[in-house]
């Protein structure tokens, strides 16, 4: 029998490249311009193999301080885009959209921030946890203990900072393990916020600077949720983030918003918030058959608590920019400390 030599490198390479070609249902790179927008024209995002197409004909453009929220149901792909974005997928051209030939843009890599849904700690110092990624020996270096202090209680990380403002520096910490999931998270908004000032400081405050957050605040409580948001819109960043919660909406200024037709094909559409968030608000009130207002009795200790097993607390503000409020947008003023305070009822709901 006839020994047959084994292929060599290049006929490897040529063969695997053959077969690739072949089954691939995407065109070719779409590539990466460099701007002060983060610009989408008319683009497809494919899986990385390149096999299938996960959302179409997408279009979107963020200027400085724009704010972005994607929402849509589970699995359909929405942290794709966040991916080509931050350049770990490629984008590929469609084959079919030749009429309308994509394009994508963004700033460069100091300039986009990205936070993920579970934080990556490493064992080191908590100063060097909110430092990290360090693509600068300054950014340890000015990081002091009031900076540090400064941007804890801006995450909502007060009681952290009192537990452990005494180790600021003490090595070999195994922060993953000691934090709870939302602190984690809490943290890298930290590290979200200690970045941006330093490109404000050493690249210019008029340098343009966006937050990618790809569901980093899901593990949050609500109130630590809209805190951190509403430090993200006083400093004028730019967001593009992926969200779940009604409540995170009042702080974008438009929705990407994903759905299914009739058919089951999936369609999307860019909203103003303000609209968004006043169709979500309708949507969680609609099933509400009566509510009955029932004035809470003051007790040593607060407010007491209804005997009805049916009964909430709600807190009704009085401005529809309170951060409680699906009324409308917050803007980029923060509230005046003269507005009233918020005004404690406990609604009954009465049983479908």
């Amino acid at each position: 029998v006839e020994e047959v030599p084994p292929p060599t490198a290049p006929e490897r390479v040529a063969s695997c490249c053959e077969y690739s070609v072949a089954k691939l249902s995407c065109g070719a790179l779409v590539p990466v311009e460099k701007s002060d927008t983060v610009v989408f024209e008319h683009v497809d995002v494919y899986t990385p193999d390149g096999l299938r197409l996960l959302l179409g004909d997408i279009s979107l453009r963020l200027e400085k301080g724009d704010r972005c929220l994607i929402m849509g149901p589970s699995g359909i792909g929405k942290s794709s885009l966040l991916r080509v974005l931050g350049r770990l997928w490629p984008l590929f051209r469609s084959p079919r959209r030749t009429a309308r030939p994509a394009r994508f843009s963004r700033p460069g890599p100091m300039n986009v921030f990205f936070l993920a849904q579970r934080p990556y700690l490493f064992e080191g110092t908590l100063r060097e946890q909110v430092a990290y990624p360090t693509w600068s020996t300054s950014l340890m270096d000015e990081l002091d203990d009031a900076a540090l202090q400064r941007l804890f209680e801006e995450a909502n990380l007060g009681d952290l900072w009192a537990a452990h403002c005494h180790e600021l520096d003490a090595p070999g910490m195994a922060w993953a393990d000691l934090l709870s999931l939302g602190e984690q998270q809490r943290l890298q908004f930290c590290r979200l916020f200690w970045h941006h000032d330093w490109v404000k400081k050493h690249r210019g405050r008029s340098e343009v600077f966006f937050a990618v957050l790809d569901e980093s605040s899901a593990s949050m409580d609500t109130a630590s949720e809209m805190c951190v948001y509403m430090a993200c819109v006083r400093r004028k960043l730019g967001i593009l983030s992926v969200a779940h919660r009604p409540t995170v909406i009042q702080f974008h200024t438009r929705v990407l918003h994903f759905e299914f037709d009739e058919q089951h094909v999936l369609q999307h559409r860019l909203r103003p918030a303000a609209s968004m968030a006043r169709e979500v608000a309708s949507m969680l009130t609609k099933h509400i058959d009566s509510v009955v207002v029932v004035p809470a009795e003051r007790t040593s200790s607060g407010l007491s608590s209804p005997t009805s097993p049916m009964s909430v607390r709600f807190s009704s503000p009085t401005s529809p920019n309170s951060p409680m409020s699906l009324g409308s947008p917050i803007s980029d003023h923060t509230t005046s400390p003269d507005q009233p305070q918020e005004r404690q009822e406990q609604l009954m709901f009465k049983p479908l």
